[in-house]
């Protein structure tokens, strides 16, 4: 639980969450992860980020992202992705749900 919790707050630092977001309701905060606003949690593990529509700037893919091993669900559609889509994505090998859609990929 504290691997994901530093590989969230350095995706929100990488796509400049604070003051960038709509709705960034609990990250960074003294809540816990799993009750940030997108992430959802099994076990006190993450395993799901859904963030879409959220007004990120144009972002990346970090390789902090492919360090939550047991995500199921990734929900990123219209949040300005841009370039390549990582081979790295491959390494979230539970990920049922993927959604990247209106993106520039």
């Amino acid at each position: 639980p504290r691997l994901s919790r530093f590989l969230l707050a350095t995706l929100y630092v990488h796509w400049a969450g604070a003051g960038a977001w709509t709705n960034s309701s609990g990250w960074l905060t003294s809540l816990p992860e799993c009750d940030w606003f997108g992430v959802t949690c099994a076990n006190e593990m993450v395993t799901g980020l859904s963030l879409p529509q959220n007004g990120f700037v144009p972002i990346t893919l970090p390789s902090e992202l492919f360090q939550l091993t047991e995500l199921t669900e990734l929900d990123l559609r219209s949040t300005f992705i841009k370039n390549d889509v990582p081979t790295e994505l491959g390494l979230l090998s539970k990920l049922v749900t993927l959604n990247l859609a209106q993106n520039f990929i």
